[in-house]
């Protein structure tokens, strides 16, 4: 609602079924729910893990309500759409047909996925966040002469084994040992946070913060934001506030989320090997060019990652065709 599309002024009624009621056995209720809110469109996740998915779509069907599914186009972990070869792909690409439109995150995938369906049912959303008031939060940042010490290396998000806080760790206490007088600031909740040292005086685990006023600062003031695991819209979230992003290549069994693709070399933070000398390497090119680096990253999130950008993408999804 706070981000408005170029031209448009449209409103919005939303209705919301009750997580305790999404179960798969639970079909006359969810036909029942859909019957009397007669929505214009049901937005559902091509995750097939979820089977009301599954559900809404069919009862859609039998509504003959417009769907738009939304999703990463493929699984992550294959990295490709092969819908003959691949059960889980067949299946994506049987709700990608039957959708009115198809919400993709990013360009990659919809261009694999349109070999398969008409290119006019895929949009490309350009997944990313909002920030309330980035504008007025940047200029306070930029003009403050107090406040956080910049001596200090960032890790932000969740706290799981998807993360790999314990390579967080092992990385930092690397640097401090060559001599670095960094400290390491840890903002996130998580099943994992036991690995955490406690009682660090290098290490400012400060939990979850949601206030952007509180956390702006916290982004912004770091060297840089380095993030062992799996990579996702924290990404874009730094970008924002000028702070460029290292991450490894190679995760394992883990897998990047599309966000990753913003970690440029150079520009906007460094992929590296899994590798110490090429992570104290990439804390010395960000910590010799932070200035220019923080301005490369601001300019990368305003031209490619703003959320004006995916509201336009919705609003496209959701036109009537003429």
């Amino acid at each position: 609602h706070e981000c408005k599309a170029n031209d448009s002024a449209i409103e919005f009624k939303h209705s919301f079924l009750p997580k305790k009621n999404l179960t798969f056995l639970n079909v006359f209720f969810i036909y029942d729910f859909l019957k009397k809110a007669k929505p214009n469109f049901v937005l559902i996740s091509t995750e097939l893990s979820d089977l009301n998915n599954i559900v809404f779509l069919l009862i859609c069907l039998i509504l003959k309500t417009k769907i738009v599914s939304y999703g990463h186009g493929w699984n992550l972990r294959h990295q490709s759409f092969l819908p003959f070869k691949r059960f889980s792909d067949f299946v994506r690409l049987i709700i990608y047909k039957l959708c009115y439109k198809n919400m993709i995150y990013e360009k990659e995938q919809a261009l694999q996925i349109q070999k398969y369906i008409k290119f006019n049912k895929l949009v490309i959303i350009h997944n990313t966040i909002h920030i309330k008031d980035l504008s007025r939060l940047r200029c306070n940042l930029a003009d403050s002469k107090k406040g956080i010490k910049k001596n200090y290396i960032l890790y932000l998000g969740k706290i799981d084994k998807e993360k790999n806080i314990d390579m967080l760790i092992s990385y930092y206490n690397y640097l401090i040992e060559k001599g670095y007088e960094l400290k390491l600031k840890i903002i996130g909740r998580g099943e994992c946070e036991y690995l955490i040292p406690k009682n660090s005086p290098d290490i400012d685990f400060l939990g979850e913060i949601y206030e952007q006023d509180v956390l702006a600062p916290h982004i912004y003031n770091a060297v840089a934001t380095f993030i062992p695991g799996r990579v996702g819209l924290v990404s874009n979230h730094c970008l924002a506030f000028g702070t460029p992003v290292i991450t490894f290549r190679s995760l394992g069994s883990v897998y990047h989320g599309p966000e990753v693709k913003h970690v440029i070399n150079n520009k906007t933070g460094y992929i590296i090997e899994k590798n110490f000398i090429e992570f104290k390497d990439a804390i010395d090119k960000i910590r010799n060019n932070r200035d220019q680096f923080r301005e490369n990253c601001m300019r990368y999130f305003d031209k490619y990652c703003k959320s004006e950008k995916m509201v336009n993408s919705f609003l496209e999804a959701i036109s009537y065709e003429n």
